[in-house]
């Protein structure tokens, strides 16, 4: 038997590894309001474990360990709901109240894949052969018993499919209508954590766009080795963001007590000082591409000492801090009489709005009123 060895095999298998201690380092991070990262972290394992069933497919282990064929399918199920969850608790700091309704398919596939993992060794190594094309003789085997007895098994790839993409709409909707409320725009975002949220729907969505593609396509084709590539870069890219000291681990929405932080309250009133400083002399929340980096490194304080003092000193996210400034900003210059003949549209521009809309609601939300009508009351 010839067993391939190649980079892609490596790559894959190296994946794999980074996986499994990634999804480790998620499940325990236990601190208050970090439950968002356990569904990562199951994500990341299940990952793992359709690359393993695929690494073993693609450098011919199976046909060692005919036994193990297959055994990641039914996981697969799970990963609309889990990603579902990852958004849903990511972006409310809960967990959904009927959460477990949603894994109902999974346990369906789960428990119809035993017809198929109890099956005989020699079964199942005639079944990858033949699926694999490989040039080798079938041995002689008994079934015990009907291994698709509903005849779905072939559909399988084409039901996670449109799970994932009736969850991955759920998860878009999700974080559309909380951007929404917030005056944001999908497009231009700028804190870290809203960032990685949108990224991850485009991502995913590429993925599900395409293997429904390959499905409807090619009806029975494998898209395994499509979803191993994107789940190996995901890997990769999860480790990259942990590896070059980034706070993804501790990104969430709602701040909490930074028990371990060496930031002093002497620290905080000096920082603090600073910040309300450079707000106001040098202004640079007016540029649209303000982010909290852009401040950190203008200040001279670290990214994370400064959301600290953001959250404990302001008490405001780097989100309510910005907007803050923005609309102070704005109402200066709509009460301005040199303004008076210029358009919301461009005041919403001058104070680093992208968008009249995002602009409007954000005023609306701070000052009960509208641009327009706060506009027509300073005229007065």
């Amino acid at each position: 038997m010839i067993f391939r060895n190649d980079l892609v095999s490596i790559v894959i298998f190296l994946g794999i590894i980074q996986g499994i201690l990634i999804g480790i380092i998620f499940l325990r991070k236990n601190e208050k309001n970090r439950n968002s990262n356990k569904y990562l972290g199951i994500i990341l394992l299940l990952f793992a474990v359709h690359n393993v069933d695929f690494w073993a497919s693609y450098t011919r282990y199976t046909l060692k360990f005919p036994v193990f064929l297959d055994i990641s399918v039914p996981f697969t199920m799970a990963m609309g709901p889990l990603l579902y969850g990852y958004f849903y608790n990511s972006l409310k700091n809960r967990s959904e109240k009927y959460r477990i309704l949603h894994y109902i398919p999974f346990a369906f596939f789960f428990i119809y894949s035993l017809f198929f993992i109890i099956q005989p060794e020699e079964f199942k190594f005639n079944v990858f052969i033949s699926s694999r094309n490989i040039d080798l003789p079938f041995k002689e085997f008994t079934l015990r018993h009907s291994f698709d007895p509903l005849g779905i098994r072939s559909y399988t790839g084409l039901f996670i499919s449109v799970q994932l993409c009736i969850y991955l709409i759920m998860s878009y909707l999700m974080f559309l209508k909380h951007i929404k409320t917030k005056g944001l725009v999908f497009f231009s975002l700028h804190e870290p954590i809203f960032i990685w949220l949108r990224n991850m729907l485009i991502a995913t969505s590429v993925l599900v766009i395409t293997a429904v593609i390959i499905q409807l396509a090619f009806p029975g084709g494998r898209v395994e080795f499509m979803l191993a590539t994107w789940f190996t870069i995901f890997i990769y890219y999860l480790s990259f963001n942990l590896v070059r000291g980034s706070e993804f681990l501790n990104q969430t929405l709602f701040p909490e007590k930074y028990v371990k932080s060496s930031l002093t309250d002497q620290m905080k009133n000096d920082y603090r000082m600073k910040v309300e400083k450079l707000m106001k002399d040098e202004k640079l929340f007016l540029d649209n591409l303000f982010s909290i980096k852009r401040l950190s490194k203008s200040s001279g304080i670290s990214p994370n000492h400064l959301s600290q003092l953001l959250n404990e000193s302001f008490h405001q996210s780097f989100f309510e801090f910005t907007r803050h400034y923005r609309i102070k900003e704005a109402q200066e210059l709509l009460s301005a009489a040199g303004n008076a003949d210029v358009n919301i549209e461009e005041i919403a521009h001058r104070v680093g709005y992208n968008s009249k809309s995002a602009f409007n609601k954000a005023f609306l939300s701070l000052t009960g009123q509208t641009p327009l009508s706060f506009k027509k009351k300073s005229m007065n």
